[in-house]
């Protein structure tokens, strides 16, 4: 089918999922009809159905190369796993952070369709089969479920490509459209290369990845202040506790994630970005700051901070940041940030004076 141009990035993740989805398949089918105990008791692979239950999620954790109790991942599962980790959940991402925030700013005024809600309950639902596939101990439960997540994929692509997507040509603005065929081209991370029966590769993509770090430096150079550059970005996640709720904080009276600490994180992920570039005796101290607090965060609720650096003025050592938070439902805020490079001891020098100067109390309420 043809596929509007901003949408043929995730589309070709599609493709290559389909194709770990159909090894999946495969594997578990022929543990099916392995005379072993362990996968006799194994049905063979049903057609696919949308799931009617979000199990728990828990987020990943990294590949172990060993095997696990002395057995080996199977090649199926083991390319799989790395695709995941390399290109599945990244997509996601773009989905949640990307697609479904921006349809939102296209239509301010309309309920979220049922369809595009229907994507973030798959999500949670393929996240915690891969997770369970992940932590699965021996050969039967690799066969189970490798089919449980072959099925899962195979549905979830296929409804996304027949139904949700068309949705999002036919409903998306033209300029909405056209950002986010800018936005994926300079986050979208192509899979080319990686199918079953190779590893994953690290070749950078083209553009920040949205789970980038400071940027790529020679190794034969050192870090340092010339080596920023537009581009650079940086993500954390942080937990929203009760002692950052608006309540606590004393911003307001909810129990929501406070703008001030909102802005604490935003600040920091932009401070602890440029700070492996400078020297020992410099460090960078935020000036101004421009922020849109968009949507409340419950106590509890995880929050992703990305800071992009957009903007270096070498002479003038001003930096300019975009940061964008999101929480696992929506994108919850936005802001430009600027900070400047300074020499610690001399800004320090100006703290000592002003501390040496300073009234005492009992002088500061004299009279003249």
């Amino acid at each position: 089918m043809k596929r509007h141009p901003a949408l043929i990035p995730l589309s070709e993740d599609h493709h290559h999922a389909l194709v770990h989805a159909r090894h999946l398949l495969n594997y578990a089918v022929q543990q099916a009809a392995s005379p072993t105990p362990s996968s006799s008791s194994l049905p063979p692979a049903s057609p696919p159905s949308p799931p009617s239950q979000s199990p728990a999620l828990a987020l990943p954790a990294p590949i172990d190369p060993q095997p696990i109790n002395g057995q080996p991942l199977p090649p199926a599962v083991r390319d799989f796993l790395a695709f995941w980790d390399e290109h599945g959940q990244p997509h996601f991402r773009l989905e949640e952070e990307v697609l479904l925030p921006l349809y939102r700013r296209d239509h301010p005024q309309d309920p979220l369709p049922a369809a595009l809600l229907r994507i973030l309950a798959e999500h949670v639902h393929i996240r915690a089969l891969v997770q369970a596939l992940r932590q699965a101990k021996n050969g039967g439960s690799w066969a189970r479920l490798a089919q449980e997540v072959g099925q899962a994929l195979q549905g979830h692509v296929r409804w996304e490509e027949r139904t949700a997507f068309p949705l999002l040509e036919d409903t998306l603005s033209a300029p909405a459209l056209k950002e986010l065929e800018e936005r994926l081209r300079s986050l979208h991370r192509s899979p080319r290369g990686v199918s079953p029966g190779t590893q994953a590769t690290s070749e950078p993509a083209p553009g920040p990845a949205l789970e980038s770090t400071p940027g790529p430096v020679p190794p034969t150079q050192h870090p340092s202040p010339s080596s920023l550059a537009p581009g650079l970005a940086a993500e954390q996640q942080f937990v929203v506790e009760p002692e950052d709720a608006a309540a606590a904080v004393g911003s307001g009276g909810l129990p929501v994630l406070a703008t001030p600490t909102l802005l604490a994180w935003m600040e920091r992920v932009a401070y602890e970005l440029v700070a492996p570039y400078l020297p020992p005796d410099q460090s960078t101290v935020g000036t101004q700051v421009e922020l849109r607090h968009l949507a409340p965060t419950p106590v509890g609720g995880v929050v992703r901070v990305r800071a992009e650096l957009t903007q270096y003025e070498q002479a003038r050592r001003r930096l300019i940041f975009r940061i964008d938070a999101f929480d696992p439902w929506e994108h919850i805020g936005a802001a430009q940030h600027e900070r400047v490079i300074i020499d610690s001891p001399r800004f320090l020098q100006r703290v000592t004076r002003k501390q040496a100067s300073a009234p005492s109390t009992s002088s500061s309420t004299a009279a003249p």
